[in-house]
């Protein structure tokens, strides 16, 4: 009964997602062997395997459920599925490998397979954060020109691409029609959400333009949205935009306000990494507007959540900030009444030792675990 199972499990896991049992229905899943069901059943159970583990941040484990599907997989289009989930899998942890992976997808993939039009997205996204601009441009436009005038979403997706290639080159007016163009279709769609996601693209366009006023008014239109669906992550995530926009006009008091309300939302809902940017934004605005020991307060509120969180980019900018405003340099670490650490940008000879020892434990061990890299790298 295998097969009746693995149907159950199928048909249940949107809602089982949506009621936050990843974890229930990863071991549910993880029951099933190779040889307890057909190739195909086995290559979907892997397949969701991998999304769930991605959901839950388990990126080795996801892109090991992706090998054990491909392992099965003889027809080009699924395997390109699956190699272009491992792109989306490495983008955050070696861009290299991605893109790699993208290519192997992109081979595999037919001219008119509408996947291959979100894959061409994906790998664009992907050259504008390497701002590698010319190969981000060549996949959009390819991507434009083969999308069928009714795949509205993926067309507004493609849109959204050009609109932040277009800011990142600081070409304004472009960016601001074709990010009007996303607007425009999802409208015609009539997706609230997506409609608001628009928006707010739209306005951290102006932002950039130095429109604030422009700006702060876009975003109370996606803001309106966010509310009546009850997306507070994204609400959080926009009232620092909003408070960056008002910070920027020189209005500290209402970017302080605005920075405040995000905090609140971050805290009642834990999204740490928003948080510690509420932190440092306050602690900014704050030290401009003279109210020290406030501003202190929050300087180290974020520092501490970005050292107990391990990010250590945000650490770093927290330092930053304290070596160029002179409110801050009085800090001292509570510990030892000394200054705060600093974390060394690694050098390239210790990169160089590091990788050295990796190549070597993946001769004898086969595959690298952090638990390894933690014992042999010592960090």
């Amino acid at each position: 009964l295998w097969a009746e199972a693995a149907a159950v499990l199928f048909a249940a896991a949107p809602d089982l997602v949506n009621e936050l049992q990843i974890e229930e229905l990863c071991s549910a899943l993880l029951v099933f062997k190779a040889n307890d069901c057909s190739a195909e059943e086995w290559r979907k159970v892997q397949i969701l395997l991998s999304d769930l583990f991605a959901k839950s941040g388990r990126q080795e484990d996801a892109v090991a459920a992706c090998r054990r599907a491909l392992k099965v997989t003889e027809q080009a289009p699924a395997q390109a599925s699956i190699y272009r989930r491992m792109g989306k899998l490495y983008e955050n942890y070696n861009q290299l490998h991605a893109l790699g992976y993208y290519q192997q997808a992109f081979e595999r993939f037919a001219p008119d397979d509408p996947e291959r039009l979100d894959l061409l997205k994906d790998r664009a996204w992907l050259y504008i954060l390497r701002q590698e601009w010319s190969s981000a441009e060549a996949d959009l436009a390819l991507a434009l020109t083969q999308a069928p005038t009714g795949a509205k979403e993926q067309r507004a997706n493609i849109y959204d691409a050009l609109a932040s290639l277009y800011r990142h080159q600081q070409q304004y007016t472009q960016a601001i029609q074709v990010a009007q163009n996303a607007l425009a279709l999802r409208e015609e769609i009539g997706d609230p959400a997506r409609v608001a996601d628009s928006f707010s693209n739209l306005g951290l366009i102006y932002n950039y333009m130095g429109e604030y006023r422009y700006a702060i008014s876009t975003y109370a239109e996606a803001m309106k949205t966010y509310h009546a669906i009850g997306n507070r992550p994204k609400i959080a995530g926009l009232l620092l935009n909003i408070g960056m926009a008002h910070h920027l006009d020189g209005q500290l008091p209402a970017a302080v306000q605005a920075y405040n309300d995000g905090l609140a939302v971050c805290q009642t809902i834990g999204l740490p990494r928003t948080e510690i940017k509420a932190h440092s934004n306050l602690a900014e605005a704050l030290a401009e507007l003279d109210q020290t020991a406030a501003a202190q307060e929050h300087w180290q509120a974020g520092y501490n959540l970005a050292v107990q969180a391990g990010f250590d980019e945000e650490v770093r900018y927290f330092q930053e900030l304290q070596s160029k405003i002179p409110a801050l340099m009085v800090i001292v670490d509570p510990e030892n009444s000394g200054p705060l650490p600093i974390l060394p940008a690694a050098r390239g000879d210790e990169l160089a030792q590091a990788e050295d020892v990796i190549i070597d434990l993946l001769k004898r061990e086969q595959r690298i675990t952090p638990k390894l890299l933690i014992e042999n790298l010592h960090i």
